[in-house]
Parts: C-alpha cells; sequence; structure tokens
C-alpha cells in the first residue's frame, strides 16, 4: 500500500497496530467521535491523553483522570495550564459540549505510567533514516525532562552519548536502566522502520515518540511519517550540516553554555 498525504497519527495506528509484533508496543487508542465514547474508554483505563490527530509538536493536549466519581482535568491546549475537577459525568460532559469545537480531530490514548529519572518523567523522540545500503539508522535521539515546572531537554547525538552519559548520570540518579532502554528503544526503532517501508512504500524520514514505563517497556506514543526532512538534503553539504546540528545549537545557547 502506498503512503497517502494526510495520514494521520492515527491512521497510523489502526495501520501498524495490525501487526502482532507491533500491536504489543501501542498503547490503546480511540478517536473521539463522541462523549459515550470516550467515557466508556475513561473508565476503563482511568487516566487518558487528549491530542491533535495530525500535530506533530506535542501540543494541544488535554489529560484526563477518574478519581472516584469525580474527574480530574489538566487541559494544557493554551499557553497558561487550567486545572479542573468536575463533579460526576454531568460536569465532565457538560466540559465537552461546551469546548466541542476545540476537540475536533482529537485522539485518545491511555496515559503510560512512565518510569521516572530521579522524580522526573521523561519522554524519548528518535529520528530514523534510511541509509544509502538498505538499513535505517538512528540519526536523531532526544529526551525530555520534566520537573514541577521546569523542562531540561537535552539533544543526544552519536557523537556526544559518552559526556552526555555521564552528566545524566551524575544529575540524575538513574533507578532503571536508563541505557539499556535506549539500546532497546533505537532496535524497535529501526525493525518499525522496515515494517513501515514494507507496508507504505515509504522510505523517508521518520519520528517516533517513545514513552517508557517503570518495567523498561518502551510505548510508541506517536509515529509521525516526516516527509519533508530529506527535502533538505538537496542544498550544499555546509547548509545541511548547520541545519542538523540546529537543536543542539539552540540547546547550548539556551543554558548559556560556554565555548571552549
Amino acid at each position: 500500500m502506498r503512503i497517502k498525504s494526510g495520514l494521520t497519527k492515527y491512521d497510523l495506528y489502526q495501520i501498524l497496530s495490525t501487526k502482532a509484533e507491533l500491536a504489543y508496543y501501542f498503547p490503546p487508542t480511540g478517536v473521539f467521535n463522541d462523549f459515550e465514547e470516550l467515557l466508556k474508554f475513561v473508565k476503563n483505563h482511568k487516566k487518558v491523553i487528549l491530542k491533535p490527530a495530525d500535530d506533530l509538536e506535542g501540543r494541544g493536549v488535554c489529560i484526563l483522570e477518574q478519581q472516584g466519581d469525580n474527574f480530574k482535568i489538566t487541559d494544557c491546549r493554551r499557553k497558561k495550564q487550567i486545572k479542573l475537577t468536575l463533579s460526576g459525568v454531568e460536569e465532565l460532559k457538560n466540559f465537552f459540549k461546551d469546548t466541542e469545537n476545540k476537540f475536533n480531530k482529537f485522539i485518545f490514548q491511555k496515559l503510560i505510567k512512565s518510569a521516572k529519572i530521579e522524580q522526573s518523567f521523561f519522554d524519548v523522540r528518535v529520528v530514523m533514516e534510511k541509509h544509502i545500503h538498505g538499513d535505517w539508522g538512528c540519526i536523531e535521539l532526544e529526551y525530555s525532562i520534566g520537573k514541577d515546572k521546569f523542562l531540561l531537554t537535552n539533544v543526544y547525538k552519536e557523537q556526544y552519548q559518552t559526556s552526555l552519559s555521564e552528566a545524566i548520570k551524575k544529575t540524575y540518579p538513574l533507578k532503571f536502566d536508563f541505557f539499556k532502554a535506549i539500546k532497546q528503544i533505537k532496535k524497535l526503532c529501526a525493525s518499525t522502520s522496515e515494517i513501515i517501508e514494507d507496508m507504505l512504500e515509504y522510505d523517508d524520514d521518520i519520528e517516533f515518540e517513545i514513552a517508557i514505563d517503570e518495567d523498561n517497556k518502551p510505548w510508541f506514543v506517536a509515529i509521525n511519517l516526516v516527509q519533508c526532512m530529506k527535502k533538505f538534503k538537496a542544498v550544499d553539504y555546509i547548509t545541511y550540516a548547520a541545519g542538523k546540528g540546529s537543536k543542539l545549537l539552540y540547546s547550548t545557547t539556551l543554558y548559556e553554555f560556554e565555548n571552549i
């Protein structure tokens, strides 16, 4: 099947979860069509995340958690985060009725109970590229660590693996085998990229958003087919290299690292 333009995260979920070897790594997911369907999902999974089906930046999410007869909402769709506690199903129904249009083209997903670095949750993003020899390799790996209102984003590249590993070990005492998990994730993303290529006749860059639970199991939070990435490789090498290093440059300037 050749890839169609406008394929959303949920479209990919439906296609790839038909493969037994991949379904194991997908959290339960549904598309938001009506309130009753969402309510049933929340009662089954207790804590869920709603997010746009076609957004690549992780913006506009809303977390919904059932607490007894009440429902707690953390709404991150605006610049200022809003937290609400709603008493019962009717108040929850009214919330979604009032904001119905703002949840157009959203999906809902069981929120994974993630592992922590110290007391901080984190996620991992991997970009895979098909090499000229035909194999798939990791060209970019980022992980974000959030603590209270502070968010630290490290850009992890192969050539910086040793020094960054030591820095993280010193700063955040690991309570599970983080680097074993990273090795497992890279292997999983490579095999999944091969399946995507075979099923969709797709060989451009692929971005994986990964959560890791407390048992060191990786979960596909989202998979994005980033067809635009390779278009930049038509420029000269210096321009291309500058673009590939822009995220690292951004991180160093953000935290005011000095040149050495």
